[in-house]
């Protein structure tokens, strides 16, 4: 089972950047982990840095798996979430029919053309120039 930089530090008596180190240095191979962890072997440590025979080198312990209750607890959760997506779903789908049944009675009840045609200007719209004299008149 390969070593973390801690354990591996432990296990040959020197300090975890030593170790980091002699890693990034090519003395020692070794490779990161999904979580971002050195994967020491022990060969390849021991190759470089001789283990001390004092101490009981620890093993590392493996992840802790999630509890069935919390395991439980999280589909239950699982469970309400798509319960509430289904009925705002459910909720979005009655407003857009709704829309769309209002929007058909106006589009029927509408006239297809206009009763009136739209009120039209003077005959004979008034020049910029003959409205300044206007002003000028009345002004003076």
């Amino acid at each position: 089972m390969p070593y973390t930089l801690g354990t591996a530090a432990l296990a040959c008596g020197a300090n975890k950047s030593t170790i980091l180190r002699s890693i990034k240095a090519g003395k020692i191979a070794a490779l990161r982990d999904e979580h971002g962890q050195w994967q020491i072997e022990p060969a390849e440590l021991h190759r470089v840095y001789p283990a001390v025979a004092t101490q009981q080198v620890p093993q590392p312990s493996p992840p802790p798996d999630a509890t069935t209750e919390t395991v439980a607890l999280l589909r239950q959760q699982l469970a309400e979430m798509r319960a509430s997506l289904e009925r705002e779903r459910d909720a979005s789908d009655n407003w857009r029919k709704a829309f769309e049944e209002e929007r058909a009675q106006r589009l029927l009840a509408a006239p297809s053309h206009p009763a009136q045609p739209p009120p039209q200007q003077s005959a004979e719209p008034t020049s910029r120039l003959r409205r300044t004299w206007r002003w000028l008149r009345t002004t003076a």
